[in-house]
């Protein structure tokens, strides 16, 4: 530091490294370095000693700690306590979702000049009104979203509101498919957790015609055609879906998800929930919407398994402190070019 103790050749030499950029590189840079390397072990060795409150099962995605799968029936409790107790209303929820997915899909495919239309199959029920929800918010991202509505009239007054918004932006609604070819990025927002059996007309169709067409497939919780826990056991369901968005938790079906991206949303479990279903869910970053768990591995065999028919395992996602590290560093070194 540059004070009356450090001396005047000290001093001196300070302000000659502040002058010039080879000296300042060679003597004040690894300073940094190493503090920045001293902070970082620290700050690691806090956070391993401190212990997390016995009701928040929201780990750090980075720890390498388990993560859970939900059954069918796990499922709807949830969402009933979500709405009873807890005091969730079915179109709160939605929109939370939907913002999500929207979320999600700007996270992982941002080139608008080569992703912006986007062809998004709504069905019928709730994983439709997430559609619609999300159709708006990408059309504020800056998206040019294009609705297939299957079904004639929207079943529920929240559904039709849900439309006339889309309306009033500009967004085209069809009952009919369009011609694939023209959307390079597809949202399947058909079917949800609640789906059994094989999917009827139109829907067993537009199923069919997205397995045989070339576009990026996203689907929403669960994707079209399978069995929350069983997965695409008739066949008939969606195959291949480059990513696959979780809401609230993964259902058990997702272990059997083999597509580029995994992400969770549905940020907005309360303590009491994740503690009743021992829900063990990764941490979201900063202000973000949903998270990344695509590098959710298997549980350890010997290990206890989750509760209430739910699966658990290992997630390793999350931000890595040493490629922090970096771009402090790398952001250093970039200033100090310029001195």
């Amino acid at each position: 530091s540059i004070t009356p103790r450090s001396g005047r050749y000290k001093l001196e030499k300070t302000l000659l490294a502040l002058r010039r950029p080879e000296i300042f590189s060679a003597i004040f840079i690894p300073k940094v370095v190493k503090s920045l390397i001293a902070v970082t072990t620290v700050a690691a060795t806090i956070k391993t000693d401190q212990s997390d409150p016995p009701s928040d099962t929201h780990k750090s995605a980075s720890e390498g700690l388990p993560i859970s799968f939900l059954d069918q029936k796990s499922s709807i409790e949830l969402d009933v306590d979500l709405m009873g107790p807890y005091g969730y209303t079915l179109e709160q929820m939605m929109e939370l979702a939907g913002l999500s997915v929207a979320c999600a899909v700007s996270e992982k495919y941002s080139n608008l000049q080569k992703f912006g239309n986007i062809l998004i199959i709504c069905g019928p029920g709730n994983n439709g009104g997430d559609g619609l929800v999300a159709a708006r918010h990408l059309w504020h991202f800056g998206y040019r979203p294009y609705v297939v509505y299957p079904r004639k009239e929207a079943k529920t007054d929240f559904l039709k509101a849900l439309q006339k918004q889309l309306i009033g932006l500009g967004v085209n609604i069809d009952t009919q498919m369009q011609d694939l070819d023209a959307y390079p990025l597809i949202i399947d927002s058909m079917f949800g957790f609640s789906f059994k059996g094989t999917p009827r007309e139109p829907y067993g169709g537009i199923i069919e015609k997205i397995n045989q067409s070339k576009s990026i497939v996203v689907c929403v919780d669960v994707p079209s055609g399978w069995h929350v826990e069983d997965g695409n056991v008739s066949g008939k369901g969606i195959k291949n879906p480059d990513m696959l968005i979780s809401l609230t938790a993964p259902k058990i079906c997702a272990r059997q998800f083999k597509g580029k991206y995994h992400m969770l949303g549905g940020r907005f479990i309360p303590p009491g929930i994740a503690t009743k279903y021992k829900l063990e869910l990764p941490s979201y970053p900063g202000s973000m919407q949903c998270v990344d768990i695509s590098s959710c591995i298997p549980k350890e065999e010997g290990k206890e398994p989750a509760p209430l028919s739910n699966e658990t395992c290992i997630c390793t996602t999350g931000v890595n402190p040493k490629f922090e590290l970096g771009n402090s560093v790398s952001r250093i070194l970039e200033s100090s070019s310029t001195l």
